[in-house]
């Protein structure tokens, strides 16, 4: 996915909106120092837990001062809409060691745990919490980032009366076993195969994209693309 790419995804009106340089240097510096101590902590060979704290931090201090993050239930980080626990969450995160490759989707298949595990925490949060103000779902290690639009996953998953049927069935133990791995390899793999090549998303990738060698035009666009006006639909100066 390149910028140009990642650009069209952005509101048309938002495309145009001019962030103020002090708030752009703010950006990178926070993605640069999440970017170098999730490498230090894989060079160490630290838990996954490691990786949550400077994603946590990066987006709270680059957009998301007035939101909690933290975790939900078992979703390993959540972009609430508001400062307490009891908020709607916004944006779902699934996140995962740069060196687990196993579980992390890439672009020749999104078809991974990682997916299996935001399409859980969806439905749990859609389905049973009836919470229809997510915006994003995002699976990041860090260096690599897939998002995907909630009206997407309303769209191929919540809409599929099959899958939902299954799903009820699972969460109220009608299957021979209630763990969760029922669910990925049985449910959730068939599913999102039905639509891997229609579903889309965006990846950006910080091992081929350098920060240091980017203009300020695209610099700009992945400042948006981070933007809680992008990934909470926030009103922004030209609405």
């Amino acid at each position: 996915m390149n910028i140009s790419q990642l650009k069209k995804s952005l509101n048309p009106s938002y495309r145009k909106h001019n962030p103020v340089k002090e708030e752009i240097n703010n950006f990178i510096r926070h993605l640069h120092l999440c970017i170098d101590t999730i490498k230090f902590s894989d060079e160490q060979n630290e838990s996954e837990e490691h990786i949550k704290e400077p994603i946590r931090n990066f987006l709270k201090n680059s957009f998301y001062k007035d939101n909690l993050i933290n975790t939900r239930e078992n979703i390993d980080l959540a972009i609430y809409l508001g400062k307490k626990a009891d908020s709607n969450v916004g944006v779902l995160i699934e996140t995962k060691k740069p060196s687990n490759r196993t579980e992390f989707p890439s672009l020749k298949n999104i078809n991974k745990k990682a997916l299996h595990e935001l399409l859980l925490y969806y439905l749990k949060e859609r389905v049973d919490g009836k919470n229809n103000n997510i915006k994003h779902l995002i699976a990041t290690n860090g260096y690599e980032w897939f998002l995907f639009k909630a009206e997407d996953f309303y769209n191929f998953f919540y809409k599929n009366k099959r899958l939902i049927k299954e799903y009820e069935a699972f969460r109220d133990g009608l299957k021979d076993t209630s763990k969760n791995e029922l669910f990925y390899n049985e449910i959730a793999t068939k599913y999102i195969k039905e639509v891997e090549d229609k579903l889309p998303y965006l990846h950006i990738d910080f091992n081929q994209l350098k920060l240091d060698n980017l203009s300020d035009g695209n610099l700009k666009t992945l400042y948006k693309i981070f933007s809680n006006v992008h990934l909470l639909g926030h009103s922004f100066g030209n609405d």
